[in-house]
């Protein structure tokens, strides 16, 4: 769920910046390519956040010993913080 989310949000910009840019409407392509860079960071923001909350429910799903367990809180914890520049 946080990590596809990159590779749809990439293939939506592409396709509206490229199409305004084939279609020679550059002010167009502009202005979407900076909504959507927005909208990303918002995206990035909430589920960042989602994913940070997630680490305390998450591994609680899976019956693991306290070591696997601490072991994948502190992965969520670490990878989380990265999905701001993965969009």
């Amino acid at each position: 769920m946080f990590f596809t989310m990159n590779a749809g949000m990439s293939v939506a910009t592409t396709i509206l910046v490229s199409q305004a840019l084939g279609a020679n409407r550059l002010d167009e392509a502009r202005e979407n390519g900076y909504h959507l860079m927005g909208f990303g960071v918002v995206l990035s923001i909430v589920f960042g956040t989602l994913l940070m909350l997630s680490t305390f429910v998450i591994p609680h799903i899976y019956s693991v010993s306290d070591n696997a367990m601490w072991t994948a809180q502190s992965f969520l914890r670490i990878r989380h913080r990265y999905l701001a520049f993965m969009l």
